[in-house]
């Protein structure tokens, strides 16, 4: 009967929930955490290889309270998709293990080890890789009308290191885009170009501390440069263990940047070319809890050969469950900027403004994104069913 399982409420958002339900099928699964025996809030990083670091906090009450525990899962970058829920599925397995020995199913658990037939010495581990993962990728899209087409190509490369004591990323992303407008008897042609190429070197001195470099160049047409380089020596503090990332992190970041400037248009500070010096220092504090995730972040910048060329951006992000089956979420970000010295004196193309393919100078901008939900009726989730996908008609 329902009453002598275990109440469960499935606490994660990069998890095969149908599958954990149909395969872990022994448990109650409950909408809210206010009617879980065991509240099982899942958190994730990435690793190094290109895989995920699953952390399960087992948190239990009632007369389960002494059956808590705290997991970890690790699946490659090699991993298919299944091949990761089956071993996140059975991490969740043996979490469950203490709590369900004090149901009636206790008495029909059986323990299987498999074991190999002879003990060997394991050899060291070869990664002919040597910790190195690669990406690549490209798109393309072609729409079209009587009176307008548009073409619209990209691409992509990254390779990443990830070791306990060095980080390194390689990165290259590029787009194009064209649109062709027939209005009259003329045909007007708009384009965009976007490239970059980026790295960064970060080792770790510590629990809390790590030193870094960051080096950068690119083009764009949004912001009038032809090309641009930086490099930027930076030093960052955790106020936390870099170890509890997943869960919390207090993070105090300083960069020393040096920029080189050619613009594709003489600038309102009838600049052509320049190389500046810019330094920003940014906090950012993140929190991954069973009550919901919170993330905030403030950054200020300016360059040194005039202090009144600064940006100010502050970020906001919280998602509260205030009550059974009430939650909150809420997005924000401002910016306060007096540092676009690419910004073109010569007249903007109207068309160039309104498919957003320029920049336009400003002092602020901002953004706000909020929601509330509410769900009531049965506390029970047990249920799995696809048919339709999750739309539930028509293919919507």
């Amino acid at each position: 009967m329902s009453e002598e399982r275990v109440n469960v409420y499935l606490d994660c958002n990069r998890c095969d929930r149908d599958f954990i339900r149909q395969e872990i099928d022994y448990v109650n699964y409950v909408r809210d955490r206010q009617d879980a025996d065991i509240h099982l809030f899942i958190t994730t990083q990435n690793t190094g290889s290109g895989g995920t670091e699953y952390e399960l906090n087992f948190i239990a009450s009632g007369r389960y309270a002494d059956t808590g525990t705290i997991l970890t899962y690790s699946s490659s970058g090699t991993d298919s998709d299944d091949q990761r829920r089956e071993g996140l599925k059975r991490t969740i397995e043996i979490g469950l293990m203490p709590a369900l020995s004090l149901t009636p199913l206790g008495s029909s658990i059986r323990l299987s080890v498999e074991r190999p037939e002879t003990q060997v010495v394991q050899a060291p581990l070869v990664d002919p890789w040597r910790n190195w993962v690669f990406r690549i990728g490209t798109d393309a899209e072609v729409q079209g009308e009587s009176s307008q087409r548009s073409l619209e190509l990209g691409g992509n490369f990254s390779a990443t290191k990830t070791t306990d004591e060095w980080k390194v990323r390689l990165s290259f992303n590029g787009d194009y885009e064209r649109r062709e407008y027939d209005i009259s008897d003329e045909t007007r042609v708009y384009t965009s170009e976007e490239g970059a190429i980026s790295g960064m070197v970060a080792n770790s001195l510590g629990d809390h501390w790590s030193i870094g470099a960051f080096g950068e160049a690119n083009t764009s047409s949004f912001e009038n440069t032809n090309f641009s380089m930086e490099y930027s020596p930076a030093i960052e503090y955790n106020l936390y263990p870099y170890s509890e990332s997943s869960r919390r992190e207090f993070r105090f970041t300083y960069h020393l940047n040096i920029r080189y400037f050619e613009y594709a248009d003489t600038t309102i500070f009838n600049k052509t070319q320049e190389t500046r010096l810019h330094q920003s220092l940014g906090a950012s504090y993140e929190i991954q809890q069973p009550w919901g995730s919170a993330n905030f972040s403030v950054t200020g910048s300016h360059y040194l050969h005039d202090t009144s060329k600064y940006r100010v951006d502050v970020f906001a992000r919280f998602e509260i469950q205030i009550v059974r089956g009430l939650s909150f979420d809420v997005f924000g970000r401002v910016s306060r900027r007096q540092d676009q010295l690419y910004i073109s004196k010569e007249e903007l193309d109207e068309g160039d403004i309104y498919l957003g393919f320029t920049d336009l100078a400003t002092e602020w901008d901002y953004s706000v994104r909020t929601g509330i939900s509410y769900r009531f009726g049965s506390i029970f989730n047990n249920v799995v069913n696809s048919r339709f996908g999750n739309g539930g008609g028509r293919g919507f």
